[in-house]
């Protein structure tokens, strides 16, 4: 009698210890505004992120990701669809994509990633207590347009107009705008502004430079930069202009000379902090996070065909690619 008594507990707690509910599976919503193809490696290196401090796919974390193609007419629309998958957290990538989740939902934290301006965009109104449900990581775009435009002088002293690649759908081409504006006044250069919403615009936008005998550009950051990054380098050799650009993905591409933050770095950065909320941190109480690690990147190969001779100063700091 005794046996079975102690076989009957033993099965009873075996039957409440597989009753009882494993550890909860994280759901992260991950929004670009970008596209699918450029935007791969970040996604990777969220991924690595997440990994590293305890987050496996399919295990203890769920990723749903969607990208906009850069068209943010569709954002309100794909985070919404996000929303109606409960994510625990929402990973929103570039300024229109943390504007449409912010507009959409004030309970689900929001992490944001390669956004240049958070305060002059109007994400949040304080870095260091963000408040709300939003906090992330800031690239310092906006701040270092002006810096881009300095070293794009030294390298080409003889310029005196820049055209300024732009796409105004973004509300980051005001606030990078700004920041050129106060440094070409500095540096004595004036400014052509070009629209660039879509790949013909850049076609034209190279031609109308060409035809305006310009030889000297900046590429401001939109989402539109990575997909569009290959056909810039290429309009660029064509038409023989020497272009700044913010991130050194563009200098692999072929251009010729990038100042900014590491973006892969970024996404890892933003991985901490979305680990952060998944374990118990408000997102309103995280300080913005800022990059401490800035690279100037070179492309030899290009300046050689350009006949551009790269200060000795510059080639001491910048990690160059041949």
């Amino acid at each position: 009698m005794r046996r079975w008594v102690v076989w009957i507990v033993v099965v009873a707690l075996s039957g409440a210890a597989n009753s009882q509910p494993g550890p909860k599976t994280a759901r992260v919503a991950y929004l670009h505004a970008g596209n699918e193809t450029t935007g791969k490696p970040y996604l990777e290196a969220f991924r690595e992120g997440l990994l590293a401090l305890g987050y496996k796919e399919q295990q203890n974390v769920v990723l749903d990701v969607e990208y906009a193609d850069g068209r943010f007419e569709r954002l309100p629309a794909i985070v919404q669809s996000l929303l109606d998958r409960k994510p625990d957290v929402i990973l929103a990538a570039t300024t229109p994509g943390v504007l449409a989740a912010k507009a959409v939902t004030k309970e689900v934290p929001i992490v944001f990633v390669s956004v240049a301006d958070p305060l002059g965009a109007g994400v949040v109104s304080n870095l260091a207590r963000p408040g709300g449900n939003i906090t992330g990581v800031t690239n310092l775009v906006s701040e270092l347009s002006g810096k881009r435009l300095e070293l794009l002088k030294e390298i080409v002293p003889r310029a005196t107009v820049v055209a300024v690649l732009l796409n105004p759908a973004d509300p980051n081409a005001p606030l990078q705008m700004k920041q050129v504006a106060t440094a070409a006044q500095r540096l004595g250069v004036g400014l052509k502004p070009m629209t660039v919403r879509g790949s013909e615009d850049l076609e034209r936008a190279f031609a109308e430079i060409h035809k305006s005998k310009i030889d000297v550009a900046m590429r401001l950051v939109d989402p539109l930069v990575a997909s569009l990054r290959k056909r810039t380098a290429t309009l660029a050799a064509k038409y023989r202009v020497a272009v700044s650009y913010a991130f050194r993905e563009d200098v692999a591409a072929g251009g010729l000379m990038s100042y900014g933050t590491n973006l892969a770095d970024q996404y890892r950065q933003a991985a901490i902090v979305v680990a952060k909320i998944l374990r118990g941190e408000k997102a309103g109480a995280l300080p913005i996070e800022q990059p401490t690690k800035f690279e100037l990147v070179i492309n030899r190969r290009t300046a050689s065909s350009l006949n551009l001779t790269i200060p000795q100063r510059l080639l001491v700091q910048a990690e160059i690619v041949d």
